[in-house]
C-alpha cells in the first residue's frame, strides 16, 4: 500500500547545485521505478549547517514530497545511504 512520505536530504556542497540536484535524480529515479509518484520536489538552495558533518560546514538543501509502497522504504533509505555526496536525510511519513 502506497504511503505519502517527506523527505528532508543535504547533499555536500563540494559540487554545483545543478550536479547536486542530479545525484538526486537516483532518489527520484528509485521512487518512479518502484510505482511511487514525486508530488512535489523543492530545491532550497545552499545553507549553513547547524553544526559541522563530515567537516562541512554547508550543504544543498532538498525536500521531497512522495508516495511509496510501504515495503520499499528500507531500500529506499539504502538508495541514500550508498549515496556519499548525500550527508544527511530524513524519511518521515505525512
Amino acid at each position: 500500500m502506497a504511503k505519502k512520505y517527506e523527505s528532508m536530504v543535504v547533499v555536500s556542497p563540494n559540487m554545483t547545485e545543478a550536479a547536486a540536484k542530479k545525484e538526486l535524480d537516483k532518489t527520484i529515479d528509485f521512487i518512479k521505478n518502484n510505482e511511487g509518484e514525486v508530488i512535489k520536489f523543492d530545491e532550497l538552495g545552499k545553507k549553513r549547517l547547524a553544526y559541522e558533518i563530515k567537516h562541512l560546514k554547508e550543504g544543498y538543501y532538498f525536500l521531497i514530497n512522495f508516495t511509496l509502497d510501504e515495503s520499499k522504504t528500507r531500500e529506499f533509505e539504502t538508495v541514500y545511504r550508498l549515496n556519499e555526496t548525500i550527508i544527511r536525510h530524513n524519511l518521515l511519513t505525512k
